[in-house]
Protein backbone atom coordinates (compact mmCIF):
# COMPACT_ATOMS: atom_id res chain seq x y z
CA UNK A 1 0.00 0.00 0.00
CA UNK A 2 1.45 3.27 -1.11
CA UNK A 3 0.11 6.31 1.24
CA UNK A 4 -1.33 8.41 -0.83
CA UNK A 5 -2.84 7.85 -4.32
CA UNK A 6 0.10 8.70 -7.02
CA UNK A 7 -2.90 10.24 -9.41
CA UNK A 8 -3.83 13.24 -7.02
CA UNK A 9 -5.92 11.75 -4.59
CA UNK A 10 -5.80 12.34 -0.56
CA UNK A 11 -6.95 8.03 0.19
CA UNK A 12 -4.19 5.50 0.37
CA UNK A 13 -3.47 3.61 -3.11
CA UNK A 14 -5.10 0.59 -1.88
CA UNK A 15 -6.34 -2.06 -4.57
CA UNK A 16 -10.10 -1.11 -3.39
CA UNK A 17 -9.00 2.56 -4.13
CA UNK A 18 -7.88 1.71 -7.65
CA UNK A 19 -10.19 -0.21 -9.11
CA UNK A 20 -13.89 1.77 -8.14
CA UNK A 21 -12.94 4.97 -6.13
CA UNK A 22 -10.22 6.54 -7.41
CA UNK A 23 -11.25 10.43 -8.24
CA UNK A 24 -9.01 10.80 -10.88
CA UNK A 25 -9.76 7.29 -12.93
CA UNK A 26 -13.33 7.78 -12.47
CA UNK A 27 -14.43 9.99 -15.96
CA UNK A 28 -11.78 7.58 -17.76
CA UNK A 29 -11.65 3.93 -16.69
CA UNK A 30 -14.58 3.64 -14.63
CA UNK A 31 -17.43 5.28 -17.08
CA UNK A 32 -16.16 3.52 -19.72
CA UNK A 33 -16.40 0.08 -17.97
CA UNK A 34 -19.84 1.22 -17.35
CA UNK A 35 -20.36 2.09 -20.89
CA UNK A 36 -19.32 -0.98 -22.43
CA UNK A 37 -21.14 -3.29 -20.11
CA UNK A 38 -24.39 -0.92 -20.46
CA UNK A 39 -23.78 -1.43 -24.53
CA UNK A 40 -23.39 -5.27 -24.15
CA UNK A 41 -26.58 -5.40 -21.62
CA UNK A 42 -28.84 -2.93 -24.57
CA UNK A 43 -27.21 -5.73 -27.12
CA UNK A 44 -28.60 -8.88 -25.79
CA UNK A 45 -31.75 -6.39 -25.49
CA UNK A 46 -32.17 -5.69 -28.83
CA UNK A 47 -31.76 -9.60 -30.05
CA UNK A 48 -33.93 -10.88 -27.21
CA UNK A 49 -37.14 -8.77 -28.05
CA UNK A 50 -37.35 -10.33 -31.72
CA UNK A 51 -39.29 -6.99 -33.22
CA UNK A 52 -36.00 -5.07 -33.57
CA UNK A 53 -34.87 -6.67 -36.65
CA UNK A 54 -31.61 -5.86 -37.24
CA UNK A 55 -27.88 -7.48 -38.09
CA UNK A 56 -26.72 -6.68 -34.48
CA UNK A 57 -22.74 -6.95 -34.54
CA UNK A 58 -20.30 -8.55 -31.84
CA UNK A 59 -21.00 -7.16 -28.75
CA UNK A 60 -17.02 -5.46 -28.92
CA UNK A 61 -18.07 -3.70 -32.45
CA UNK A 62 -22.04 -2.77 -31.65
CA UNK A 63 -23.15 0.92 -31.35
CA UNK A 64 -25.81 0.77 -30.17
CA UNK A 65 -29.00 3.47 -31.80
CA UNK A 66 -30.60 5.45 -29.34
CA UNK A 67 -34.10 4.54 -29.93
CA UNK A 68 -35.20 1.41 -31.77
CA UNK A 69 -38.76 0.69 -32.71
CA UNK A 70 -41.51 -1.56 -34.19
CA UNK A 71 -45.28 -2.08 -34.18
CA UNK A 72 -44.88 -3.61 -30.48
CA UNK A 73 -41.97 -1.87 -29.09
CA UNK A 74 -39.35 1.29 -28.46
CA UNK A 75 -36.66 1.28 -26.83
CA UNK A 76 -34.32 4.52 -25.69
CA UNK A 77 -30.62 3.82 -24.70
CA UNK A 78 -28.94 6.11 -22.56
CA UNK A 79 -31.28 9.49 -23.68
CA UNK A 80 -32.70 11.73 -21.77
CA UNK A 81 -36.83 11.08 -21.07
CA UNK A 82 -39.32 13.61 -20.99
CA UNK A 83 -41.69 13.88 -18.35
CA UNK A 84 -44.33 16.31 -17.11
CA UNK A 85 -42.72 16.88 -13.76
CA UNK A 86 -38.97 17.48 -13.08
CA UNK A 87 -37.57 14.30 -11.78
CA UNK A 88 -34.10 14.04 -10.49
CA UNK A 89 -33.01 11.31 -12.81
CA UNK A 90 -34.11 11.12 -15.79
CA UNK A 91 -31.81 9.65 -18.16
CA UNK A 92 -31.21 5.74 -17.64
CA UNK A 93 -29.00 3.17 -19.34
CA UNK A 94 -32.22 1.79 -20.97
CA UNK A 95 -36.01 1.73 -21.33
CA UNK A 96 -37.72 -0.59 -22.90
CA UNK A 97 -42.07 0.05 -23.50
CA UNK A 98 -43.75 -3.01 -24.55
CA UNK A 99 -46.89 -0.97 -26.13
CA UNK A 100 -49.02 -4.44 -27.03
CA UNK A 101 -48.79 -5.50 -23.06
CA UNK A 102 -48.58 -2.04 -21.78
CA UNK A 103 -45.74 -2.43 -19.16
CA UNK A 104 -42.09 -0.83 -19.40
CA UNK A 105 -38.69 -1.89 -17.89
CA UNK A 106 -36.00 1.11 -16.91
CA UNK A 107 -32.66 -0.47 -16.36
CA UNK A 108 -29.34 0.87 -15.31
CA UNK A 109 -25.95 -0.41 -14.95
CA UNK A 110 -24.01 0.40 -11.44
CA UNK A 111 -20.41 -1.10 -11.30
CA UNK A 112 -19.20 -1.13 -7.19
CA UNK A 113 -17.34 -3.17 -4.86
CA UNK A 114 -18.73 -6.17 -3.83
CA UNK A 115 -19.97 -5.45 -0.31
CA UNK A 116 -22.05 -2.30 -1.78
CA UNK A 117 -24.50 -4.41 -3.71
CA UNK A 118 -26.88 -4.63 -2.10
CA UNK A 119 -27.19 -0.92 -0.80
CA UNK A 120 -26.34 0.32 -4.51
CA UNK A 121 -29.63 -2.04 -5.90
CA UNK A 122 -31.94 -0.35 -3.21
CA UNK A 123 -30.46 2.94 -4.40
CA UNK A 124 -30.46 2.62 -8.08
CA UNK A 125 -34.34 1.80 -7.36
CA UNK A 126 -35.33 4.31 -5.57
CA UNK A 127 -33.80 6.39 -7.70
CA UNK A 128 -35.20 5.75 -10.82
CA UNK A 129 -39.19 5.67 -9.08
CA UNK A 130 -40.42 8.98 -9.99
CA UNK A 131 -39.30 8.60 -13.31
CA UNK A 132 -40.73 4.96 -13.84
CA UNK A 133 -44.14 6.60 -12.00
CA UNK A 134 -43.97 9.48 -15.04
CA UNK A 135 -43.69 7.13 -17.67
CA UNK A 136 -46.41 5.03 -16.65
CA UNK A 137 -48.57 7.93 -16.23
CA UNK A 138 -47.60 9.70 -19.54
CA UNK A 139 -47.94 6.41 -21.52
CA UNK A 140 -51.02 5.11 -19.38
CA UNK A 141 -48.95 1.91 -18.85
CA UNK A 142 -50.30 -1.12 -16.67
CA UNK A 143 -46.83 -1.73 -15.17
CA UNK A 144 -43.26 -0.59 -15.34
CA UNK A 145 -40.59 -1.45 -13.51
CA UNK A 146 -37.35 -1.27 -12.56
CA UNK A 147 -34.30 -3.47 -12.34
CA UNK A 148 -30.96 -2.22 -11.09
CA UNK A 149 -28.39 -4.26 -12.95
CA UNK A 150 -25.51 -3.98 -10.14
CA UNK A 151 -22.05 -6.21 -11.05
CA UNK A 152 -19.14 -5.67 -8.91
CA UNK A 153 -15.79 -4.94 -10.09
CA UNK A 154 -14.96 -8.31 -9.29
CA UNK A 155 -17.80 -10.12 -11.03
CA UNK A 156 -20.38 -10.92 -8.40
CA UNK A 157 -24.14 -9.81 -9.83
CA UNK A 158 -26.85 -8.56 -7.59
CA UNK A 159 -29.92 -10.50 -7.28
CA UNK A 160 -32.38 -8.52 -9.51
CA UNK A 161 -28.95 -9.23 -12.15
CA UNK A 162 -30.43 -12.51 -12.96
CA UNK A 163 -34.18 -11.79 -12.89
CA UNK A 164 -34.06 -9.74 -16.00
Amino acid sequence: MINGCRERDKLDETIEHVIARCSSLSESAYRGRHNKMAKTIRQQIAIKCKPFDRNIAPYCRHKPERVLESADMISYWDMSIVTDTTVGFNIPDTVLIDRQNKTALVTDVAVFLTHKLSSIEAEEIMKYENLALQIKNIRKLNNVSVYPLVISVEGVSAKTFLNI
